[in-house]
């Protein structure tokens, strides 16, 4: 018996294609942005923390409905 590791997009399909790639894309964004804004999240204020996390969520949820 062996264990294999998961792969999502191991499925050959044409209609995949543009999707992994879309979803790669929106992983890679969320990614960069997530480290950049944690820099700042992590020394402002509770309040403004708040904020901050919410105004990263509506851009990245704007970005996947794009």
């Amino acid at each position: 018996m062996s264990i294999r590791l998961f792969k999502p997009f191991d499925a050959p399909s044409a209609a995949r294609t543009s999707q992994q790639g879309r979803t790669q894309e929106i992983i890679h964004y969320g990614e960069s942005r997530f480290r950049q804004a944690l820099l700042k999240i992590s020394v402002a204020t509770r309040t403004a923390q708040a904020w901050m996390q919410k105004a990263l969520q509506i851009e990245l949820v704007s970005r996947i409905h794009c």
